[in-house]
C-alpha cells in the first residue's frame, strides 16, 4: 500500500478504539482533562507496542512469505489481512451490544491498559499491515502513539458529555474504508492492460 492507503487504514484502526473508550467515558462520575490524558498516554503507549509486535511479525514472516515463490503472496497477504479487520468491523456493527449507562467506579490505570490490550488482535493485524506497507520510523511510531492518544481522549470525553452513543457510524465508516482499500488493491494487483 502507498503512504496515503496506510493513513486511511491507520485511521480505521483508530475507529476501533471509539467504542471502548466510549463506554467508559459514559460510566465515569467525574473525568477532568488531566485524568482523561493521563489514561489516554498509557492506552497510546500500550497500542502503540502491539502495533510494533505486528510490525516485527510481519518483518520476521516476509521472508518465510516470499520462500514460496508464489507471485503476489506479498498482495495475498496484505488482502487476508484487510479483510479480517473489515470482517471484525462488520462483525462489531451488527452486533448487539446491552450497554447500561450506569456509573461506575473511577477506572484505574491498570484496568485502562487492561482495556488496550483486550484489543489486541486488531492492533496486531494493524501493525502487520504496516509491516508490509511501509517502513518504521520515528516519525510512524510517534504518529500510531499520537493517534491512539488523541482517540483515546475523544472517546473518553465523548462518552462523558454525550453517552454511549453512535459507535455503529464509527464501524460502518471504517468498514466502507477498508472495502474500499480492499477494492484499490485488487484493482492495482490485477488489472488487465487492454490490447491496443
Amino acid at each position: 500500500m502507498k503512504a496515503a492507503e496506510s493513513g486511511l487504514f491507520f485511521l480505521c484502526c483508530l475507529l476501533v478504539y471509539v467504542a471502548p473508550t466510549m463506554a467508559i467515558g459514559a460510566t465515569q462520575g467525574n473525568l477532568p482533562l488531566k485524568r482523561s490524558a493521563l489514561l489516554s498516554t498509557v492506552f497510546a503507549a500500550f497500542q502503540t507496542v502491539l502495533t510494533l509486535l505486528g510490525w516485527g511479525l510481519a518483518s520476521w514472516l516476509e521472508p518465510v512469505i516470499l520462500t514460496l515463490n508464489i507471485e503476489n503472496v506479498k498482495v495475498y497477504t496484505l488482502l487476508i489481512l484487510l479483510t479480517s479487520m473489515t470482517a471484525y468491523m462488520a462483525f462489531k456493527m451488527f452486533y448487539p451490544e446491552d450497554f447500561r449507562e450506569t456509573m461506575q467506579n473511577t477506572i484505574t490505570i491498570i484496568k485502562y491498559a487492561w482495556l488496550a490490550i483486550r484489543w489486541f488482535v486488531p492492533v496486531l493485524i494493524a501493525g502487520m499491515v504496516f509491516g508490509y506497507s511501509i517502513n518504521m520510523s520515528i516519525l510512524n511510531v510517534s504518529l500510531i502513539f499520537g493517534g491512539s492518544f488523541m482517540m483515546s481522549l475523544v472517546g473518553l470525553a465523548y462518552g462523558y458529555w454525550q453517552g454511549y452513543k453512535h459507535t455503529k457510524i464509527a464501524y460502518a465508516a471504517g468498514g466502507i474504508i477498508l472495502i474500499a482499500l480492499i477494492a484499490g488493491q485488487l484493482y492495482s494487483t490485477f488489472q488487465v492492460t487492454p490490447i491496443s
